[in-house]
């Protein structure tokens, strides 16, 4: 399963919200059965690669991941970001 896009609202920040949706995801990727979960986001920004690795997400090289995922993480890098801002990352379940 992959998570497209997470975002919660700057005045609702720090309140547990957007781990309990996360956690919702990952649920409903266990009860479907799914491997796991990826998503894409900033290595840079502080609140989202770290954010996801405090919820056992751990970067998955490209050139480990398959063609379909692959083109997943280009299709969401936004235009004119240099790719390398971004990080592919993947919660095994």
């Amino acid at each position: 399963m992959h998570l497209r896009e997470l975002a919660v609202d700057p005045s609702h920040q720090k309140q547990g919200i957007g781990t309990a949706l996360v956690e919702k995801v990952v649920g409903g990727a266990r009860q479907k059965g799914h491997a796991g979960v990826t998503l894409t986001t900033f290595r840079d920004v502080p609140f989202n690669a770290p954010f996801y690795a405090r919820l056992d997400f751990e970067e998955l090289p490209l050139r480990e991941a398959g063609d379909v995922l692959r083109q997943v993480f280009h299709r969401e890098v936004p235009r004119g970001i240099d790719p390398s801002r971004r990080v592919l990352m993947r919660k095994m379940l």
